[in-house]
């Protein structure tokens, strides 16, 4: 049994206005008289007009339209479609004739209206679940419905994003991702009479998602192991991706550089000098440069750059990606094979130089040699000179010192006749020059300690002059020029005589004839 409820219909101003104006003409008897009466010619008026054209209903709606038409609602608690109310005919119209997948839970028990678009979803249990509750028709989300039922029953709005759900249909357990819209239908007395039901599938959706999420995810994998730096720039020059090489080379974790400019990251002078190539990847030239780039320890290192547009099935470059390579290493191993080509280089000059000249340096050295084996041998020679000369003045010195003693016995003898001390005078004259040379020529044998004093070598120089012209011969000229002014010396004038006498006879040796 139906109770209706009172109602105090609010009628729109023009009405209220017609029917004062009939009560005070005197049409009707009261307001609610007129009323009564407009009402009653209304109705018979729609009444006419339905049975003059009737409609099936609802009207269109596709496949699930047909399939309400068809259906025996008077067997079910709605009753048949001519006696449901006007909201519920028009909200299920609504419903059926509406591109996004709906369904229509309809009083107390959930009886289920719907559209091909959520027939889809309710798979192989359509077309058995229209006019079914919900609890009956999905028994594995029966506890979840149930709360739904009663919260929007009493006029609250639900909503449930990305809701994951276990639907068991055509055999097997399907799990999906919806967006579900839950709002109360008003009937005509102003009470909850269903609940409007909007189904959005995310699944393919989420699905997308989670593949992009692991892809993602091995990206960084393979990313994060390569000691490169690689990330992705929008047109704003704001990181969108970063792997982990950042934390090494700039101090910075991926979280820390994704959101951030280009120019917070890598430095304002940095970023002047990047940013014309930056905007040449973002017109879709793919760029590639050698650069030194700011590091964590304070330093630069040398970098390959490259700025790899990133171009959209229509064309639009929306960013670009970024590969930064650490070359430092390879240059410096370059650097040093530069300098080893160089030093090669060098020494193949060298080397080639050496073999050009290696003929005449062999004959030079020969030559040398030759004449350091000469010297050797007149260096011998001269030494045995000198201890042959030694020997010889040693024994003369002998012999003189001989002749003098007894010269200076015959002068106490002849004492008184003058011409016989003057020949004994000539003879010790003589006698004291043969000292003189033997003295020369043990200092040329190198028999005598050194002596050294002071010395006026110009004229011990001239004074040599007989001893040179005795020793090089009559073939040889001997001519003695001194410069003025020279200083006394401190020095054995054996020695020195030595040294020029040996000078002389080396001279006059290679000369070995006349000369001057």
């Amino acid at each position: 049994m139906v109770t209706r409820q009172t109602r105090n219909p609010v009628l729109a101003s023009e009405l209220d206005r017609f029917i004062d104006a009939q009560v005070s003409a005197g049409t009707g008897a009261s307001a609610d008289a007129v009323a009564a009466e407009t009402l009653t010619l209304l109705r018979d008026r729609l009444g006419r007009s339905v049975a003059a054209t009737p409609v099936a209903w609802p009207i269109a709606g596709g496949a699930c339209g047909a399939a309400i038409r068809a259906h025996d609602w008077s067997a079910t608690p709605l009753g048949a479609i001519d006696t449901w109310s006007p909201q519920l005919r028009s909200t299920v119209n609504t419903v059926v004739n509406s591109p996004v997948a709906k369904v229509l839970m309809w009083g107390a028990d959930g009886l289920m209206l719907y559209n091909d678009g959520y027939a889809r979803i309710a798979g192989g249990k359509h077309p058995a679940a229209i006019g079914a509750r919900a609890v009956d028709v999905w028994p594995e989300q029966a506890d979840f419905n149930r709360h739904v039922l009663g919260e929007v029953m009493r006029g609250e709005v639900m909503l449930f994003r990305d809701q994951p759900m276990t639907l068991h249909h055509d055999g097997a357990a399907h799990a999906v991702t919806l967006d579900l819209f839950y709002t109360p239908v008003h009937d005509f007395d102003g009470s909850v009479g269903g609940v409007l039901g909007t189904v959005i599938d995310n699944s393919e959706r989420v699905e997308a998602e989670r593949q992009l999420a692991r892809s993602e995810s091995e990206l960084r994998i393979v990313t994060d192991a390569l000691p490169v730096l690689i990330s992705y720039i929008d047109r704003d020059y704001i990181y969108r991706f970063a792997n982990s090489f950042y934390e090494e080379w700039v101090g910075l974790t991926p979280a820390q550089v994704v959101g951030r400019h280009v120019r917070d990251v890598i430095g304002q002078p940095a970023f002047a000098v990047r940013q014309p190539m930056m905007n040449r990847a973002l017109a879709g030239e793919t760029v590639t440069a050698d650069a030194r780039l700011p590091h964590r320890d304070g330093g630069d290192r040398a970098s390959e750059l490259r700025y790899i547009p990133r171009i959209e099935p229509d064309g639009a470059i929306n960013g670009f990606y970024v590969l930064v390579f650490d070359v430092e290493e390879r240059v410096n191993r370059t650097l040093q094979l530069e300098r080893q080509i160089s030093h090669r280089e060098r020494a193949e000059r060298q080397l080639r130089v050496l073999n050009e000249t290696l003929e005449a340096r062999v004959i030079r050295e020969i030559e040398e040699r030759r004449l350091a084996e000469a010297g050797l041998a007149q260096a011998q020679k001269m030494e045995t000179i000198g201890k042959l000369t030694g020997g010889v003045a040693h024994d003369f010195n002998n012999l003189l010192q001989v002749v003098s003693g007894n010269l200076q016995l015959l002068g106490k003898d002849i004492a008184g006749n003058a011409r016989a001390e003057r020949r004994v005078s000539n003879a010790m004259a003589g006698i004291e020059r043969g000292a003189k040379l033997a003295a020369q020529l043990l200092a040329f044998g190198r028999r005598q300690a050194l002596e050294p004093k002071v010395v006026n070598v110009t004229r011990f120089v001239r004074g040599m002059d007989d001893m040179l012209r005795r020793a090089i011969g009559e073939a040889i000229e001997v001519e003695t020029v001194v410069g003025g002014g020279l200083w006394n010396t401190f020095i054995d004038p054996t020695q020195i005589e030595n040294a020029l006498l040996n000078l002389a006879i080396t001279r006059a040796t290679r000369w070995r004839g006349a000369a001057s």
